[in-house]
């Protein structure tokens, strides 16, 4: 079995649903937290430093 965790940025502007988020991200073993980012503009920024395996970017789009 693979031990090596995943490692995430986290994308999301609302407190609320980021702190929902952080709660879920911590609770998996598989997954380490290495990055948050309250904006696109911040999240491009972290990208460029480091490399994620999984980025959770929360988009809503009006309909």
């Amino acid at each position: 079995m693979n031990s090596q965790k995943l490692s995430v940025l986290l994308v999301e502007d609302e407190i609320h649903s980021r702190d929902l988020l952080l709660d879920y991200i911590s609770s998996r073993p598989e997954l380490i937290l290495r990055g948050i980012a309250r904006d696109g503009q911040e999240a491009f920024e972290k990208l460029k430093e480091e490399s994620f395996d999984i980025v959770l970017w929360i988009l809503i789009c009006p309909s």
